[in-house]
């Protein structure tokens, strides 16, 4: 029987959700997750000790954001078994996860408002300071693009079209290079933050009394130290995937309202296309690690329906999907990747000589939201 520390187990048929590198049992209102010993490229857990340092350091980083989620750390344990080190979680219902929501068509412009409002407040009191903005300037910035453009070469003229993945390239590095004044004022600003890193739908869920915001990016501190704006272009990106796109930027719109970012346009559009191909790159991995058959049109909404509300997806392509939903949706996330590059269409207004800021010449999304925004 499992010990959680004063979290009792709870009446209920246990259900149990399983991934590559963990596990997750589920009975009644508590979820218990617990680590494989697996070790991969990307992390370590061959050992108990190291097991329950990952799981501790979860905690303290989810903690940041959702505290009457991760309410702490307990042991699994059973006959001739050595104890298990395992996270105790509030289980959130899955009929409110943001993604299941979008996709019935639920109405989510209140609670969108609500989570900007979060992570405005979560990113006022996030870690900052030298050691972190350094992540989000304008070498690092780079340096992230061609790491994941390098990592998606071998998928030319497979996956992905001929010439596309080179055309994003060239406009992502053009662009960092003609902003290293502005990502050098935003990290003196002090807009770079130990942020949450992996904000999608899947891990939101909206509750009566505000949303609550699940598995920030836990293997890597570089990868959590990004721009503020960065951080929200995330769930921005993936409700676009979702055909939602006026959501996003209501949302992103309702952030810098809260935060009072004052980021111009074309930093929006090109975080939102980082996104993209990060996205893209997981599912071109996780294509060449699962087998054929699944169906492509659930790439628009992986984890849809599922009932368990805390089967938390890895970034390095744990969880079996298909062939050919990966491949589409790799070829989907490019394209979104691409269209963001070469949305922005600018102008520089002067007075007196001095740059006073950037707009998009067909208006100013703050002011005039996408056609979309709230349906």
């Amino acid at each position: 029987m499992p010990d959680t520390e004063g979290a009792p187990i709870r009446d209920g048929a246990p259900m149990i959700a399983e991934t590559h590198v963990g596990m997750v049992v589920l009975v009644g209102d508590r979820a218990y997750k617990s680590k494989k010993p697996v070790r991969t490229a990307f992390l370590d857990f061959s050992t108990s000790d190291r097991r329950a340092a990952a799981l501790r350091r979860e905690l303290e980083l989810n903690r940041r954001i959702a505290p009457d989620v991760y309410l702490g750390l307990g042991r699994f344990s059973g006959p001739d078994q050595p104890d298990e080190t395992v996270l105790v979680m509030r289980r959130m219902p899955a009929d409110r996860r943001l993604s299941t929501l979008v996709t019935t068509g639920a109405p989510v412009r209140d609670e969108l408002r609500d989570l900007a409002r979060l992570m405005a407040a979560f990113h006022t009191h996030a870690g900052r300071g030298p050691g972190i903005a350094v992540d989000g300037a304008a070498a690092a910035l780079r340096g992230r693009w061609r790491a994941n453009v390098a990592e998606l070469a071998g998928y030319r003229g497979a996956l992905l079209p001929d010439g596309l993945v080179d055309e994003i390239d060239r406009l992502a590095t053009r662009f960092v290079d003609g902003r290293a004044d502005l990502l050098t004022r935003r990290c003196a600003d002090g807009w770079v933050v130990d942020g949450h890193g992996d904000l999608i739908a899947d891990d939101v869920f909206c509750l009566p009394d505000g949303p609550r915001v699940l598995d920030c990016l836990d293997f890597d501190d570089h990868l959590r130290h990004v721009d503020a704006l960065d951080d929200v272009a995330f769930l921005a990106m993936d409700l676009e995937r979702l055909g939602r796109a006026g959501l996003g930027t209501a949302f992103l719109d309702a952030y810098a309202e809260f935060s009072g970012d004052p980021a111009p346009t074309s930093l929006r559009h090109h975080y939102v296309a980082y996104r993209a191909l990060v996205r893209a790159k997981v599912a071109c991995l996780r294509h060449d690690q699962t087998g054929a058959g699944a169906d492509a049109d659930a790439a628009r909404a992986p984890r849809r329906g599922a009932p368990l509300g805390h089967d938390r997806r890895d970034h390095h392509a744990e969880r079996g999907r298909g062939r050919g939903e990966d491949a589409a949706a790799g070829d989907r996330h490019h394209s979104l990747a691409l269209h963001r590059r070469q949305r922005p269409r600018l102008r520089l207004r002067r007075r007196a000589g001095l740059p006073l800021g950037r707009e998009r010449l067909q208006g100013n999304p703050h002011r005039d939201p996408l056609p979309d925004a709230g349906r």
